[in-house]
């Protein structure tokens, strides 16, 4: 009896110590939450536009050790000072780490099994009461690009009418 509770608590810590390992903090603020000036020692794109909305492009290393993730790069969008979505984009790597990260964060979906996980393309939206997140992934002879995008949803009127505003 003994080693059975014994190999019940190895399995269940080596799942808890998987999950830590394959998450990664993204949310490290909550969405509303100002820029975090203490973020400024690490290399980082900045921009401002016309309405002071403030874009902060990161390494995924900021967030996140997991070396399958590597080369993703991470964009903060603050809306009237308060950060309103996170952003994680792949550029032309030969894989769906994206897609296998969305899945196991969020939970999987209806893709066709006729395609290789690797070559499809498509999209999927969970919609998490206050957060929402989307996913993409597209692939053609020349590019593939994978997305997700985490909004909150306090900022959806907002960026409706920012991408509005962008269109006139």
């Amino acid at each position: 009896m003994k080693i059975l509770k014994l190999l019940i608590w190895i399995l269940l810590f080596q799942l808890i110590i998987k999950n830590f390992a394959y998450s990664c903090n993204f949310n490290v603020k909550s969405f509303g939450s100002t820029p975090d000036p203490q973020r400024s020692s690490s290399p980082k794109l900045q921009f401002k536009d016309n309405k002071n909305n403030f874009t902060v492009i990161l390494p995924i290393e900021n967030f996140c050790k997991q070396q399958d993730l590597k080369g993703t790069a991470v964009t903060l969008l603050y809306i009237d000072n308060g950060l309103a979505r996170i952003t994680l984009e792949r550029h032309n790597f030969n894989d769906r780490n994206l897609l296998k990260y969305a899945i196991l964060q969020y939970g999987d979906f209806r893709r066709s099994k006729a395609v290789e996980e690797d070559k499809w393309t498509g999209s999927h939206f969970w919609n998490l009461g206050q957060q929402i997140v989307g996913y993409v992934a597209v692939r053609n002879s020349v590019n593939r690009f994978e997305k997700i995008e985490l909004t909150s949803a306090l900022y959806i009127q907002k960026l409706m009418n920012n991408s509005n505003n962008l269109e006139k």
